[in-house]
C-alpha cells in the first residue's frame, strides 16, 4: 500500500526505472470518450517527469502523447497534464494543478477527462485548475508508468507510485474521494 510497506509501492530511481503496461482492448485509455487515471504518488518537485504516459513507439516518431506527471519546469510540486495529437498539435500544453501533488509526501492524484473536459483531483478534492480542449486524433501504442515511452524511454520519475487505477469512464467526485482515507481521529 501507499504507506510504504515492503512489496507495496513501486520505487523508481529517476534514471531508468518504469513499468510498461500490456496493451489490452481497454488501452490506450485516452481513446475512450471519458476516462479516469488515479494513483498514489510520492516524490519531490522535479522537472518534467512522468507518472503516466500513453505514447507511440516507432523509430523517429514522437507523436502522440498523453501524459501526467510533475511540473514541466519544477517551479512547484504541481501536477502537469500534457496532450499532443498525431499531427503534433498540443491542445493541452502543460496544464498545472493549483495544489501540490509532489512534495515528498503521499498524495492521491487523479485526472478525470470527459471528452476533453478534464480536471485534476488531489487527495480526493477537485483542484481549481480546469482544462477544456478539443480532443485531437491520437493513435498511441504504448502505455507506461513512471516514464515517457516512445521510440526510447525518458522523463523518468524519481519517487514512488502505488495503486494505479485506470477507468474507461469518468469517475464522480465522491468515487475519487472514496480512495482517500479519513485522517486518524475522525
Amino acid at each position: 500500500g501507499y504507506d510504504g510497506t515492503i512489496d507495496g509501492a513501486l520505487s523508481l530511481d529517476g534514471l531508468d526505472d518504469y513499468v510498461e503496461v500490456f496493451q489490452t482492448k481497454g488501452l490506450p485509455l485516452c481513446l475512450h470518450k471519458a476516462f479516469t487515471i488515479a494513483m498514489w504518488v510520492k516524490g519531490i518537485p522535479q522537472a518534467d517527469r512522468r507518472v503516466y504516459c500513453e505514447g507511440f513507439r516507432l523509430p523517429a516518431e514522437r507523436n502522440p502523447l498523453f501524459t501526467l506527471g510533475t511540473h514541466n519546469a519544477a517551479t512547484t510540486g504541481a501536477a502537469d497534464h500534457f496532450v499532443r495529437g498525431d499531427t503534433g498539435i498540443n491542445p493541452v500544453n502543460h496544464a498545472h494543478s493549483a495544489r501540490n501533488a509532489f512534495d515528498d509526501t503521499w498524495h492521491h492524484l487523479a485526472v478525470v477527462d470527459n471528452n476533453g473536459d478534464a480536471a485534476f483531483y488531489i487527495d480526493g478534492i477537485r483542484d481549481a485548475t480546469h482544462v477544456t480542449y478539443v480532443r485531437p486524433f491520437m493513435s498511441p501504442t504504448v502505455t507506461a508508468i513512471g516514464a515517457v515511452v516512445r521510440n526510447v524511454a525518458g522523463y523518468y520519475f524519481a519517487g514512488a507510485i502505488d495503486d494505479v487505477r485506470l477507468y474507461n469512464y469518468a469517475l464522480a467526485e465522491n468515487e475519487i474521494l472514496a480512495f482517500v482515507p479519513e485522517p486518524a481521529g475522525c
